[in-house]
């Protein structure tokens, strides 16, 4: 038999060479290592992806599943959310001004707000969120941030004269001194050992300085007496109508709050607008002015 015809029927798994083939008598009837590896390798690589495919596909059903609870709502569990918080704070608010931010306890607060201490805990946080919640209450006032303000703002907008609208912002802003002044006192007593508190005076400040920058900006820009910047406005009146200089004139030197809406708009006008106020004859001004001529005489 010629050569070629023997490699024609020689099949092609047995090697030209001699070589026994893998798959000859002549070896191991089981798989090399490296082939064991590697076949077992492509399996668990297989069942990674498929359970990878197959935890994706349970997640999304379960959020498809979920996604009407997230979304239940329930009034009346809100309106009771909101009257215990209301409560929680006004009784804090109480026991804040009368006895400080040291002498007032979670335990104190839970006894005359109502309320388990656990309650306050969830609800607000601790002491420090009511002490947080508690500002923000006096700030909002009784009717709310959103309907009050927005009511108010809305009638300074329509005033025509810039003295009328800045009338306006002082008495708004007068309002929330009266009602946040024991607080602001609380933060500043528990300011020097608690940094919290320093904290929270300080961002206060810069809030209050922000909105009433962008009110000055929004209703009296057009109207600053000249070299005065809106920015150099908003600081000016921040200052003057500052929690720290109302519990002075308020307080320690017992002034009415009429008194001291008076002499604020007054002070502003001038500072901000460069106007003189019309005096009423009966006004302090008044009485000091006939008082010194009397005196001269």
């Amino acid at each position: 038999m010629s050569g070629s015809a023997h490699a024609a029927l020689t099949p092609q798994w047995i090697s030209t060479t001699g070589s026994p083939d893998p798959r000859s008598s002549y070896s191991s009837s089981k798989p090399s290592t490296a082939a064991r590896s590697m076949t077992t390798s492509s399996k668990e690589e297989s069942l990674h992806i498929d359970l990878s495919e197959l935890v994706a596909t349970v997640l999304e059903m379960m959020d498809e599943v979920k996604t009407p609870r997230r979304r239940y709502h329930s009034p009346l569990r809100a309106e009771q959310a909101g009257r215990t918080r209301r409560r929680i704070l006004e009784a804090a608010f109480r026991l804040f001004a009368e006895r400080g931010y040291a002498g007032t306890t979670i335990a104190a607060v839970a006894a005359k707000a109502g309320v388990s201490p656990e309650t306050i805990y969830l609800t607000l946080g601790g002491k420090r969120g009511l002490l947080e919640g508690v500002i923000e209450m006096a700030v909002a006032g009784e009717d709310g941030p959103l309907t009050k303000e927005t009511a108010w703002w809305a009638s300074v907008g329509e005033l025509p004269d810039a003295g009328e609208r800045l009338e306006k912002m002082v008495e708004y802003s007068c309002g929330i001194l009266a009602r946040t002044r024991p607080i602001h006192a609380v933060i500043r007593g528990a300011a020097d050992k608690e940094q919290f508190a320093a904290a929270l005076g300080r961002r206060l400040l810069h809030d209050r300085l922000t909105a009433q920058t962008e009110r000055i900006r929004r209703y009296l820009a057009d109207h600053l007496r000249p070299g005065l910047s809106v920015d150099e406005a908003g600081q000016r009146y921040c200052a003057l109508a500052s929690p720290e200089l109302h519990y002075v004139l308020t307080v320690e030197f017992g002034w009415t709050a009429d008194q001291h809406r008076k002499w604020l708009t007054d002070l502003l006008e001038t500072e901000l607008l460069g106007r003189q106020p019309a005096r009423p004859a009966g006004s302090v001004a008044s009485r000091r002015q006939r008082g010194g001529r009397r005196t001269s005489r």
